[in-house]
């Protein structure tokens, strides 16, 4: 089963080695172009999602710096509560104080004119 080897089988086989060398060249240039092709778009939505991300920190950004303002405006709310509360304490222990003072001097009174008359009726009796 010996197969005689001549030049035109090699050829033969050498042409087919080439033409086979040939398509395995074009299907690796194939792949080079869509493995670069795809390192393009894989870098291009990259970027568009660096920018989308980078807009979207912004946007936090200014919320948080919204926020930080509010904070600040409550904080000096509060401070003005807490201010008004101890004005508004010594306002209504002053009032009250007043009242009392003038509840108490009512009272005194009528009770030293309760007592003038205990004592005109005392002395007449």
């Amino acid at each position: 089963m010996a197969q005689n080897v001549d030049i035109t089988m090699l050829a033969k086989l050498c042409q087919e080695t080439l033409a086979e060398t040939k398509a395995a060249r074009r299907e690796l240039g194939d792949v080079r172009v869509m493995a670069e092709q795809t390192v393009e778009y894989l870098r291009n939505m990259e970027k568009r999602h660096e920018t989308r991300f980078t807009i979207i920190d912004k946007g936090f950004h200014a919320v948080d710096q919204r926020i930080a303002v509010v904070d600040q405006r409550l904080s000096g709310i509060d401070q003005r509560i807490t201010d008004l509360k101890d004005d508004l304490e010594l306002i209504i222990r002053a009032e009250l104080s007043g009242r009392l003072t003038n509840f108490e001097t009512k009272i005194d009174e009528r009770l030293a004119r309760i007592e003038q008359r205990l004592n005109g009726a005392t002395h007449r009796s």
